[in-house]
C-alpha cells in the first residue's frame, strides 16, 4: 500500500490512526454483554457463524460456570485447530457437521437451527456433550484434509484410514459431509456398516471427487 508514495501513506495511516474513535461499553450484567454481542450481527458488521455459537452457548451457561468453563475450553482447542490450519474452514465446519447429522441447511440459515434446535433450552450437559461433539468431529474433519492432524485417524485401521485419507489431494468440499456422517455411523455401528462397505463407498465417493475435477457441471448440481 505504501510503495512508491511512502512518505504520504505513512502520514495518512498515523493520521487515521491518531483520529480513530473507540467506544466504551458498560455492561451492568453477563446476560448483556450476550445480547450485545449478538446484536452486532444484525447490524451487517459480519461476525461468523462460529462465533455467534460460542456467544450463544456460553449465554446459555452462563448460571453454570462449572459447564461453561469446560465448554469455553472446548472452544478454544476448536479455534486452536482451526487457527493453526484455516480460520475460514471453522464456519464451514460447522455446517457440514450440522448436514452430517440432521440434513441440509442453507449458511444463512445455519446459526438460527443451531441456535433453536442445539442450544436454547437445553440443559447444562447437553450444551457440554454438544461441544464435545463438535471437537472430536473437528479432529476427524482437519484429519482428512491435512497431514499434520492423521493422528487423528489413528482409531481407524490402515484400510479404512486410508480410504479417507485418499481425498485430501482432491479437496472436493462437497463430500466432507457425507464422509463425516459414514465415519460417524461407522464409530457406532461397526456391526452394520462394516469396513469392505464402507471402503466401497468411500471409493464411489472418491469417483464422484474425481469426476467434479474434469466436467463443467458444479458439483452441487
Amino acid at each position: 500500500y505504501i510503495q512508491g508514495s511512502e512518505l504520504a501513506r505513512l502520514n495518512e495511516i498515523l493520521e487515521r490512526t491518531l483520529t480513530l474513535q473507540f467506544i466504551l461499553i458498560v455492561c451492568s450484567t453477563d446476560n448483556d454483554i450476550y445480547g450485545i454481542f449478538e446484536g452486532f450481527n444484525s447490524t451487517g458488521l459480519g461476525l461468523s457463524v462460529a462465533d455467534l455459537v460460542k456467544n450463544t452457548l456460553l449465554r446459555e451457561t452462563q448460571n453454570i460456570p462449572d459447564i461453561q468453563k469446560e465448554i469455553e475450553a472446548n472452544w478454544n482447542e476448536l479455534e486452536r485447530l482451526f487457527e493453526n490450519t484455516s480460520v475460514a474452514k471453522f464456519p464451514k465446519f460447522l455446517r457440514h457437521q450440522w448436514i452430517s447429522e440432521e440434513g441440509y441447511v442453507s449458511t444463512s440459515s445455519l446459526y438460527k437451527r443451531i441456535k433453536s434446535e442445539k442450544i436454547e433450552g437445553k440443559e447444562g450437559e447437553d450444551l457440554l456433550k454438544y461441544s464435545q461433539i463438535l471437537l472430536e468431529d473437528a479432529k476427524f474433519y482437519l484429519g482428512i484434509q491435512y497431514k499434520d492432524y492423521e493422528k487423528y485417524l489413528e482409531s481407524l485401521k490402515d484400510d479404512v484410514k486410508d480410504s479417507f485419507r485418499d481425498f485430501r489431494s482432491l479437496r472436493n468440499e462437497q463430500v466432507y459431509e457425507l464422509l463425516l456422517s459414514y465415519y460417524k455411523k461407522f464409530l457406532q455401528q461397526k456391526k452394520v456398516l462394516r469396513p469392505g462397505v464402507l471402503i466401497k463407498i468411500l471409493h464411489k465417493l472418491w469417483i464422484f471427487s474425481v469426476r467434479t475435477k474434469f466436467v463443467s457441471v458444479s458439483p452441487s448440481d
